[in-house]
């Protein structure tokens, strides 16, 4: 399932809290008003979703917990069209730094969403999601994207798998979301 995900409101002083000092808050406001409005121009935000019963899960379903029943495989991106604006900033690595900061709050937003939309799908079946886990953190390996990748139509939504394992467009995360029972 391919979700258009709603686009995340993002709250300038949440972004700017880490500044504590007036003079600093004051001093990267601006900085951080063009980034977020860079990102909100050029994010393409996308999800595809998909639930699976543990046994079409194959080697994924060793990382689960014995009571997991199933998983939601899930994809999420900002889209192409951001790493080129990110690219496009050149040498400016603050504004980098800060197009990147407002992106992983973006993706972890639609990655909210993207939950609870198999948290909806799943609780007429009485069954629940459990935390979300990405491959590369904590003890999920890396190499666990190809098995996702061989899963999901990833191509729809224009999600890659480099030779290192990285998705492209940079700004993409996966989801392994685990379903059991109530």
């Amino acid at each position: 399932m391919i979700i258009t995900p709603d686009t995340p409101t993002t709250d300038l002083d949440d972004l700017l809290r880490r500044y504590k000092t007036p003079r600093r808050r004051k001093k990267m406001t601006p900085v951080y008003q063009a980034m977020l409005e860079l990102v909100q121009a050029e994010a393409q935000p996308q999800a595809l979703l998909k639930a699976f019963d543990r046994p079409d899960l194959g080697h994924l379903a060793h990382y689960l917990k014995d009571d997991d029943v199933g998983a939601g495989l899930a994809i999420v991106t900002l889209g192409a069209q951001l790493d080129t604006a990110i690219e496009n900033l050149g040498d400016d690595i603050v504004g980098q730094a800060v197009v990147v900061e407002v992106a992983l709050a973006w993706i972890t937003t639609i990655a909210q969403q993207v939950r609870n939309i198999l948290k909806e799908k799943v609780a007429v079946k009485n069954l629940k999601v459990g935390p979300g886990y990405r491959p590369g953190v904590g003890n999920l390996p890396l190499t666990l994207q190809d098995y996702l990748f061989e899963l999901l139509p990833t191509e729809e939504i224009g999600v890659t798998l480099d030779e290192f394992k990285v998705m492209k467009p940079t700004k993409s995360t996966s989801l392994i979301i685990p379903v059991r029972h109530k």
